[in-house]
């Protein structure tokens, strides 16, 4: 029985090693997991003192692999919200989708760990932007560089671990009752944690 159940772990362990991780062209990696946004802002208009908080909603992103080392991402997530504030005091919110395309490079590092970095295009777009004070505040959409990193950790041939990390470049001009007060620099650290898909 102990002999039997020594070879059934043997070839268990032998199956698990032959599990390849390798990426080939045409492969398409489906990451999803919890996304949070984290502002570093830089208040440039005319109000000073604006700021925005912290928020986590559902991430995905899709990863079409050109080569088996270079990938195009395309990352999603449900709408942002952010309460803003002045000198921190709330006076309104808003919600935004920050859509981004990236080019990625996969090195070839191990079978089980690969680790990625890319960089790409941010498009923001704001909206139901309101305001505690009775007046009108608008914030511009933003399109900006981005810059990731992310690693994905093998569970199975298929399916494995990801966590990834993003620094985004998006501005927004801000007018409130339609007269423009400058800009504010949102900057934000992103981050995922989730699990992954490849077919």
């Amino acid at each position: 029985m102990k002999k039997g159940l020594c070879v059934f772990v043997g070839v268990g362990c032998m199956l698990a090693n032959g599990l390849t991780f390798a990426h080939q062209a045409g492969d398409l990696l489906v990451r999803a997991g919890a996304i949070s946004v984290v502002p570093h802002e830089a208040d440039h208009t005319q109000l000073r003192g604006l700021s925005v908080n912290n928020d986590v909603q559902a991430g995905i992103n899709l990863t079409y692999m050109l080569t088996p080392q270079v990938g195009l991402e395309v990352l999603g997530a449900t709408p942002f919200q952010h309460t803003i504030s002045q000198h921190g005091n709330k006076i309104g919110e808003t919600r935004h989708l920050p859509p981004t395309i990236s080019l990625q490079w996969h090195p070839e590092v191990s079978d089980v760990v690969k680790p990625y970095v890319g960089m790409g295009v941010n498009y923001t777009t704001f909206f139901h932007t309101k305001n505690d004070l009775g007046v009108k505040l608008e914030l511009s959409d933003s399109t900006g560089l981005v810059v990731e990193a992310g690693v994905d950790v093998k569970l199975t041939d298929r399916l494995f671990l990801n966590a990834a990390v993003w620094k985004m470049d998006i501005d927004t001009d801000v007018k409130v009752n339609g007269v423009s007060q400058g800009s504010v620099e949102l900057d934000p650290f992103v981050a995922m944690l989730g699990l992954g898909m490849r077919f």
